[in-house]
């Protein structure tokens, strides 16, 4: 699994590292409990501050932690961690520990206290600032306090086209399209 050698971003760049909706996987942690999901459902919401939209399921494990911790870590994985993504995203933390199968390494973040996944390609760590209720659902606005990005991934945008950043995009159930340059 690639390490993570995070060169720093400004906050002013985080809605752009989720503009073009990548799948993403949400972290959180609340005493000794830790959590780790796949979310689709993202979009920027605000610039200034930069707010951050994820939509999950109200019965998640995540969503608890969340809840009582009052912040997550949104880790943008690459394609080269595909496997990560589909297990977290297909696997209960009510049933099992995630962190615990051996799948991959975390640290921890350095504002939010809660984990960030080897091998991805940027974080962006948040404070929830509203949370929206929508039944099944809640929505959860991130205000961004820290952004980071592997180095040589992110300058101003996503170097996609120079093939040195490769997003997962989720088109539903089990299928992903990673776009190639």
């Amino acid at each position: 699994m690639p390490e993570n050698k995070f060169e720093e971003i400004g906050l002013e760049y985080a809605t752009r590292m989720v503009n073009s909706g990548p799948v993403i996987m949400i972290s959180a942690a609340y005493g000794n409990e830790r959590a780790v999901m796949t979310v689709a459902w993202n979009m920027p919401v605000q610039k200034s501050p930069p707010l951050i939209a994820i939509a999950i399921g109200t019965k998640h494990h995540t969503t608890g932690i969340i809840e009582q911790s009052g912040e997550f870590i949104i880790n943008i994985p690459g394609h080269e961690i595909l496997d990560v993504v589909k297990y977290c995203g297909s696997v209960s933390g009510h049933r099992e520990s995630k962190f615990e199968s051996g799948k991959f390494d975390t640290t921890m973040g350095k504002i939010v206290y809660a984990p960030v996944l080897s091998g991805v390609m940027g974080i962006i760590e948040c404070k929830v600032a509203r949370t929206v209720n929508m039944g099944d659902h809640g929505i959860y606005l991130g205000r961004a306090v820290r952004c980071a990005a592997r180095k040589g991934c992110f300058h101003e945008v996503w170097k996609v086209s120079e093939g040195k950043a490769q997003l997962i995009h989720h088109l539903g159930g089990s299928y992903f399209y990673n776009p190639k340059p």
